[in-house]
C-alpha cells in the first residue's frame, strides 16, 4: 500500500466520523448504534385496575310479611333481607306477605308493586318493602220491600257495603218496610239470629241478599 493510498483512506474514515457526528450532514452512518440512534420509546407501564367498591343493600321490612335478599354476583354476601355486593351487581329482592296480609309495594329504591325485585345498585341503598292486611268486600243488597244496613266491630258500613280485613266479623240487618216482612237471606252462608246474619271470619268477597215478602 501506498503512503498516498494510506492517506486518502484515514481522510475518508474522518468524513464518515465527522457526518454521524453532524445532524445536519447528510452521510449515512455505517453503525447507527455508533451514531447514537434514537432508541424505540419504552412501553407505558399498565396502570393497576380502580379498585372494586362494595354496596350495602339493606331492607326495612312493614307488619305483615318477610323478606329476603339473594345475589349469584362475584363476591356477593347476602344475609336475610340484606346484601353486601359489588357496585352494579345484581340484587333479587323477595318479598312474602304472612297469612292475612298482602304485598302492597316497594319504596325507597323502586316504586314496584311486584313482590320479586331486582335491583343492580351503585350506591348503598335502603329498599322497603310494604305490607297491609288482605280486604275483601261485603255487599249488602236488599229488595223493593225493605231496607238492610251492615257493621264491622260496631262500625256501620257506607250504603251497606263493608271493605273488611281478612278473617274480620261483619253483621248484616235487614229491615222490612212497613206491611212486609223478612224472608230469608241468599246468597252468603252465616248465622241467622232473627233479621240479622253474622259472617264470622271474611276471606272472600261476598254479596248477601236480604229477602221479604208481604
Amino acid at each position: 500500500m501506498t503512503r498516498s493510498s494510506g492517506l486518502l483512506r484515514s481522510l475518508f474514515g474522518l468524513l464518515v466520523l465527522v457526518g454521524c457526528a453532524d445532524p445536519d450532514s447528510d452521510d449515512s452512518c455505517v453503525d447507527e448504534t455508533s451514531c447514537g440512534a434514537e432508541q424505540p420509546p419504552q412501553e407505558l407501564a399498565l396502570l393497576p385496575p380502580a379498585p372494586a367498591f362494595f354496596v350495602n343493600v339493606n331492607t326495612v321490612v312493614s307488619q305483615g310479611g318477610t323478606v329476603s335478599a339473594s345475589s349469584n354476583s362475584f363476591r356477593a354476601r347476602c344475609s336475610g333481607a340484606g346484601c353486601t355486593v359489588l357496585a352494579g351487581a345484581q340484587v333479587v329482592l323477595s318479598a312474602v306477605a304472612l297469612p292475612g296480609f298482602s304485598f302492597v309495594r316497594w319504596s325507597g329504591c323502586s316504586s314496584s308493586s311486584s313482590a320479586r325485585l331486582i335491583i343492580n345498585p351503585r350506591t348503598s341503598t335502603t329498599c322497603t318493602a310494604t305490607f297491609a292486611p288482605t280486604q275483601f268486600t261485603v255487599t249488602a243488597v236488599a229488595g223493593s220491600l225493605g231496607t238492610v244496613y251492615s257493621s264491622v266491630r260496631g262500625v256501620v258500613c257506607t250504603n251497606a257495603v263493608c271493605r273488611v280485613n281478612q278473617g274480620d266479623s261483619v253483621s248484616l240487618v235487614a229491615v222490612p218496610a212497613q206491611g212486609a216482612a223478612f224472608a230469608s237471606w241468599s246468597g252468603c252462608t252465616g248465622v241467622v239470629s232473627g233479621t240479622q246474619l253474622t259472617l264470622a271470619a271474611v276471606n272472600t268477597d261476598l254479596t248477601c241478599t236480604a229477602n221479604f215478602q208481604r
